[in-house]
């Protein structure tokens, strides 16, 4: 089809370039990166002359002409024209205008006595006509539908007013409204004007109607400047979005803004825009931006955006396919997917695309073919000075900063085309430039001299993978050959032949250096001679010339289709092309990941190198373009050369502009350079339908006519299904993917095809779902749908399910009935012997559950009486426990009872003989003085005697238990005597331990109603359960610290004559790698309530058994040494005073039992 076009171009470049002298107007090239596809009657146009375009709401572009309308899908041009003897055709040839009805989904076209109207369905026509008593216009030219849903039909002489109604009927009802004296003037254009009129458009000037009266008035005086554009054929007529009213007219342009009282002249749009005086304006457009799109007779067409003043005007240029047909445009419309529609007077139509990025191409040497060795572009470099150096298969080629002639200098000083001339990198050598050559030799070139000097290699002439630069060689390495390293101090060269570096070893590997993100030199080793197999990554040590380590091997065996590449923006990651898709190599953690399996086949087409930008993105050569990859997201974008600016095949050479950033590539033919920072994706598609379906003989338009769901019978389940994406860029390059829901999730690509078969799908629900890409690259979002019901045949249908299943029961109640009457009798006296067994299997089952209630009775009460005896055994261990503390406490007055009885009767043997002594007269003051000793002596035993007396007492209720009776106590002497029994007792037993105990009574703790006898027993529960784990944090940190002896710990404890202690026991723990048991109890009295904290610094309790530790029989104590009782008493005792208990506790820090206690406060 192209070539077909073309052809048809060339012969009418004589007439573009007679029509270009006659208008004596300059030419403009075209302002954007636009490309241009041209159709006309050699493509199905049905007439070469546009007279206007529209977009449908599915995205189809319709053409009006001379000979009837066309609809292009961007596959092919549809044309419906007269046929006088089919009546469903369109009435007559000419069909200056269209309109869309979305209400319907008809469209309508101007007639003879009425409207053709299209039903889009089945393609076919029918004339509705004016009811009876219209006057019948002349020949129509113009239809508009205003906002009230009206339709206005402007003819020759006339215009005809069509309010909304039924369009489906045969007859129309309208109104008609004369041009006075005007018979022979046609109303070329209609627009809204206000509420009440409408600017008419006529072939002599512009007219308003009146909707209200139905007359039509001028426009009164104009200036002569004006009157010549309004007073002629006003071709077209448009508001815009800012109420701004544009003329388009035989003579010129003008726009009448709403707030103005008389339209303007346009000599000119702005800067860039060319002079518009007397020209021929006859297309008016608003695209969705605003920007104002207009034909021209004579200049071409323009784009005038009013928000920045930007004027485009396009033209035709002359042999140049790269721009519109021809400067007479009627119509001009942008799409919804940006593309622009150009119609001409005399060549059909043209589409208007900007690629969707923008690249530079250029030859190196214009003055030679593309062909030519120097127009094979490999190697770039800028210098310091701003120059840039090419490397290309004739030499290099210098391109001065400054401007000026480009230079040529070449390693064979002539211009003979030799591999020896082909310069494939430079790399800069302390002022000038190491470039291997195509036939595998290195040269130092001086660029001061222009100079090659020749430096052997190890290798002559073998083929020279790659040459890359390290921190003190330049790594050269051979195809299966080992690498040369050319020393950065003095350019000898050094062979190595293997990673071993092994002299005895002298076997060739293929070894590729590679620089990481870092700048380092690895080293990539292929087998030999089965290369992109399988390999290995090593660092590379400079100084010793050897590999580091075991290296990394990457997986295989993988086939690479393209060479691998080490991210220089991401350590460790290395990308390869395979087969598959693209192999994402994680060095640093072994793993390697699979992307773009669905775009395998489009990447690995080719062999060509990749490259990695400064983002991190992946670029690569394939059909037609570069794809660019983003591994993150696992996006992919296509970027298309256009054949005519590109080169012819493409090299191996990728190079980033450290001055601007851009990308530099190219081959025979030229470079291409472009900023990969500025490159969009491809254009989306923003239209894909499911176009027609056939099951059978049965076909469903199922665009025009869908369905909520198509149901079909069992055995019309082999469908066949066409579908249509809109491309109207390259639509040979659109590619499809669909899916069956219901059947299959799975994306299936079936590249250009339009037309799938399902073949023998079962009976079920399924959607169809189908995919467009508009070329190699990501599918666009729009997806197209098609429900589908494939129903069973009657046999499994619910209704037949039903029949099935009352036909089913009803034989087996039949069979049951006569079965039933069978069994029964033989049952019956089954049943009576049955009863009988039963009867004697319940007495006897009773008696046993008789029997078994007695048992459990017994059991239950046996179960009581040793849960209280448990109790009782739990309060004689704690008595045992406290036995040790009370011998100590009566011992300390027992000793002062002992002492003071000694010292009493040696004062009395004293008194005796001091008053054998004494003068007479003298005993009786001597004798009172010791008399008064011996009473304070006393006095302290029987303080001492009373305090044993009263320990006794506490010990006899602790153990029988008390009355019960709650009575005022004394909270802080309570807790601070069973605090020190409890101490002492500990002390006194088998595994003592010396425990610092601090006592922080609260004075204003007072005295709370307890019964004293159960609370004491809380305090020494307590205390002992809090000894208990700091005996164990203490013999843990001793074996951790490799048994270390135990410390030994000195307490001061003291009291006066009437019990009271200071509660305070100093016990310095020693070698106990800094353990220091400690105890801690303390008193607390707020307004409603008082408290008592017990806190010990040992292991805690562990976050898992302490929802568990006040639970009945639980313990965490080795053997028969804890009954599981003790905390589950104490909590229970606590509740019986109304308290509570909380318990904090942090490992290996601390422990806290708080009793809060409200009741008796």
């Amino acid at each position: 089809m192209f070539s077909d076009i073309r052809v048809f171009l060339n012969a009418l470049v004589g007439a573009g370039v007679l029509v270009f002298m006659l208008n004596c107007v300059p030419v403009s090239a075209q302002t954007g990166n636009e490309s241009f596809r041209h159709f006309s009657t050699a493509d199905g146009l049905s007439h070469a002359f546009i007279w206007s375009m529209h977009q449908d709401r599915h995205g189809f572009i319709w053409f009006t002409n001379q000979a009837g309308v066309n609809r292009y899908d961007g596959n092919r041009i549809i044309a419906y024209s007269n046929d006088a003897s089919d009546p469903s055709t369109i009435s007559r040839g000419r069909v200056p205008s269209m309109l869309e009805d979305e209400a319907s989904g008809l469209f309508l076209f101007p007639a003879d006595n009425g409207l053709d109207i299209m039903d889009p369905v089945t393609g076919q026509f029918r004339r509705a006509l004016f009811q009876k008593g219209t006057i019948e216009p002349r020949t129509s030219h113009i239809i508009y539908r205003d906002d009230d849903g009206d339709i206005w039909l402007g003819s020759s002489g006339s215009l005809l007013h069509i309010p909304a109604q039924d369009l489906s009927a045969d007859t129309l009802r309208a109104s008609y409204y004369a041009l006075d004296n005007r018979e022979s003037t046609y109303i070329m254009s209609i627009a809204r004007g206000g509420d009440d009129f409408l600017w008419i458009g006529t072939g002599s000037g512009l007219m308003r109607f009146h909707t209200d009266t139905g007359e039509f008035s001028e426009l009164g005086e104009m200036d002569p400047d004006l009157a010549f554009i309004t007073n002629t054929a006003i071709w077209a007529l448009r508001n815009d979005r800012n109420g701004t009213l544009w003329i388009a007219a035989l003579r010129g342009l003008a726009h009448w803004h709403s707030d103005a009282g008389k339209p303007v002249a346009v000599h000119t749009l702005g800067e860039g825009s060319p002079d518009l005086r007397n020209e021929n304006f006859q297309g008016l457009y608003e695209d969705e931006q605003g920007r104002m799109w207009i034909g021209t007779g004579f200049i071409g067409a323009l784009m005038f955006d009013p928000e920045s003043g930007v004027v485009r005007n396009y033209r035709s240029e002359p042999g140049n396919l790269n721009s519109i047909r021809e400067d007479d445009v009627h119509f001009v419309m942008p799409d919804e997917s940006g593309n622009v529609w150009f119609g001409y007077h005399n060549h059909g139509f043209s589409v208007m695309y900007s690629d969707s990025w923008n690249y530079t191409y250029e030859k190196i040497s214009e003055e030679h073919e593309w062909n030519h060795a120097i127009n094979f572009f490999e190697g770039y470099l800028e210098d310091e000075a701003g120059n840039v150096w090419l490397g290309t298969g004739d030499g290099l080629v210098l391109r001065p900063a400054g401007g000026g002639d480009q230079r040529i200098y070449r390693p064979l000083g002539s211009t003979m085309q030799n591999e020896r001339n082909l310069i494939w990198k430079l790399i800069p050598h302390e002022g000038n430039y190491l470039v291997p050559t195509g036939s595998g030799e290195l040269y130092l070139f001086d660029p001061r001299r222009g100079s090659f000097r020749n430096i052997p290699l190890s290798k002559e002439s073998a083929f020279i993978v790659d040459m890359i630069e390290g921190h003190l060689y330049y790594f050269i390495n051979y195809r299966n050959s080992g690498m040369d390293l050319i020393s950065k101090e003095d350019l000898s060269v050094t062979y190595l032949p293997n990673l071993q570096n092994d002299p005895e070893n002298l076997t060739e590997a293929d070894i590729n250096p590679v620089l990481d993100a870092s700048g380092d030199i690895n080293v990539v080793e292929l087998p030999s001679g089965n290369d992109n197999t399988s390999w290995t990554l090593y660092a590379f040590d400079e100084e010793t010339l050897q590999a580091v380590g075991d290296g990394v091997p990457g997986p295989g065996p993988v086939f690479y289709t393209r060479p691998p590449l080490l991210s220089t923006t991401t350590p460790g990651i290395a990308w390869g092309v395979t087969a598959e898709g693209l192999y994402r190599h994680d060095l640093i953690n072994r793993e390697h990941r699979l992307l773009y399996q669905t775009y395998a086949g489009l990447l690995s087409s080719f062999n060509h190198p990749m490259y990695e930008d400064n983002d991190g993105h992946i670029w690569m050569y394939v059909s037609q373009g570069f794809v660019k990859l983003d591994p993150d997201t696992e996006s992919i974008g296509f970027y298309e050369l256009q054949p005519d600016r590109s080169p012819i095949t493409m090299g191996w050479g990728w190079h980033t502009s450290p001055s601007t950033g851009e990308i530099i590539t190219g081959g025979q033919g030229g470079m291409i350079r472009f900023n990969p920072a500025e490159t969009v994706t491809n254009t989306r598609i923003r239209h894909i339908h499911i176009t027609e379906l056939r099951a059978g003989p049965e076909v469903f338009n199922t665009l025009y006519s869908p369905q909520e769901s198509y149901r079909m019978a069992y055995d019309r389940n082999n469908l066949s299904v066409s579908f249509l994406a809109l491309n109207y860029r390259n639509p040979a390059g659109t590619r499809y993917r669909y899916r069956l829901q219901g059947y299959d999730n799975t994306w299936n690509e079936i590249g250009n095809q339009q037309q799938i078969y399902l073949a023998n799908l079962a009976p079920g629900q399924y959607t169809l779902e189908v995919q467009a890409a508009p070329g190699p690259g990501e599918f666009s979002s729009a997806i197209a749908s098609l429900p589908l019901a494939i129903l069973p045949p009657w046999y499994r249908t619910i209704p037949a399910y039903i029949v099935f299943s009352v036909l089913f029961i009803g034989l087996v109640f039949c069979i049951d009935r006569v079965q039933r009457r069978r069994v029964i009798s033989r049952e019956r006296e089954r049943t009576r012997e049955k009863e009988l067994e039963q009867a004697r299997e319940i007495e006897k089952a009773y008696q046993n559950l008789e029997k078994a209630h007695k048992n459990l009775e017994s059991a239950h009460q046996n179960l009581k009486a040793a849960q209280e005896q448990l109790i009782q055994q739990e309060k004689l261990a704690s008595l045992g426990q406290l036995t040790a503390g009370i011998a100590h406490e009566i011992k300390n007055p027992l000793n002062f009872v002992n002492n003071f009885s000694e010292v009493s009767l040696e004062m009395i043997d004293e008194v005796v003989e001091d008053i054998d002594k004494m003068p007479p007269g003298e005993e009786s003051t001597a004798v009172k003085q010791t008399l008064a000793d011996i009473k304070a002596n006393l006095r302290k035993i029987h303080d001492h005697g009373s305090r044993a007396d009263g320990i006794v007492k506490s010990m006899l209720l602790h153990s029988r238990g008390g009355t019960g009776e709650m009575k005022p106590t004394d909270l802080n002497a309570l807790v601070q005597e069973y605090v020190n029994l409890a101490y002492h007792g500990m002390r006194a037993g088998k595994h003592p331990i010396n425990v610092d105990i601090a006592l922080e009574p609260d004075e204003a703790a007072g005295e709370v109603r307890l019964v004293s006898e159960d609370f004491s027993r809380v305090i020494l529960n307590l205390c002992h359960n809090a000894f208990d784990a700091m005996r164990d944090k203490l013999e843990t940190v001793n074996e951790n610290g490799e048994k270390n002896e135990h410390g030994k710990g000195k307490g001061n404890r003291s009291g006066n004559a009437n019990g009271d202690t200071n509660g305070s026991g100093n016990g310095n723990a020693t070698g106990n790698n800094g353990y220091n048991p400690r105890l801690t109890v303390r008193t607390l009295r707020r307004e409603k309530w008082v408290a008592i904290e017990i806190e010990d610094n040992g292991p805690g309790i562990p976050e898992d058994i302490r929802d568990k530790i006040l639970q009945p029989f639980f313990t965490t104590k080795k053997g028969t040494q804890g009954t599981g009782l003790g905390l589950s008493i104490t909590h229970d005792i606590i509740k019986a005073h109304g308290g509570s208990l909380d318990i904090e506790s942090v490992p290996e820090t601390k422990t806290v039992f708080k009793i809060i206690l409200t009741d008796g406060v």
